[in-house]
């Protein structure tokens, strides 16, 4: 497990999201009781995020095991990516593309006198047993180390639906321009070089 307690700066790499979640559910399935589901649906237009892999599977890690946690007479645990553009910002993020990624789960919803403190260090729902209360602190810290945001939206007989908004990989300025060889196709063309030939003769 990463150590929060001494924040730095995250390596951040260009990180297929879609795949990480392939790789993590895999790891994942012996966690999972048998009459939980899993299943994911995944956006194959989602960029690449610029985030540190093992900090993206650290928090992917921790909302699925939540979801689970959730779950305890059973139910189906959904992975899914999205390719959004942020119009406005929200808390650290700018405005911009993102990938979400979100984990939604057909549990316990979280009670609106606590949605507020879910996010805080040591605070749990869980027996002192079943949890340290850092799951989503965790996320927390990492989207905003990633200039992220995250999302929580949960309903009665419904479920949870948590999802992290990470930065997508800037793409590359088109760099075509044909201004260029256009100008040089016409100064190898003689007739177009010839006058200024001409005046410059004494």
């Amino acid at each position: 497990m990463l150590d929060f307690s001494r924040p730095r700066e995250p390596t951040k790499l260009e990180t297929n999201v879609n795949d990480v979640t392939v790789e993590l559910l895999g790891l994942l399935a012996p966690l999972l009781n048998d009459d939980i589901t899993s299943e994911t649906d995944l956006d194959p237009s989602a960029r690449s995020a610029a985030v540190e892999p093992a900090m993206l599977q650290q928090a992917l890690m921790n909302l699925c095991t939540n979801a689970r946690d959730a779950m305890p007479d059973g139910g189906a645990l959904t992975i899914e990516t999205r390719a959004i553009h942020l119009t406005e910002a929200v808390d650290k993020a700018r405005p911009g593309d993102y990938v979400r990624l979100a984990v939604r789960d057909t549990g316990c919803e979280i009670p609106d006198d606590l949605r507020d403190r879910i996010l805080e260090p040591f605070f749990s729902t869980k027996e002192p047993s079943k949890g340290t209360g850092l799951g989503l602190s965790m996320v927390y810290t990492i989207l905003q180390q990633h200039h992220g945001y995250l999302e929580i939206e949960s309903e009665v007989n419904r479920g949870t639906t948590i999802a992290m908004h990470f930065p997508v990989v800037p793409q590359p300025a088109d760099s075509s321009d044909d201004t260029l060889p256009q100008l040089l196709d016409h100064l190898s063309d003689f007739s177009a070089v010839q006058p200024f030939c001409e005046v410059s003769q004494p």
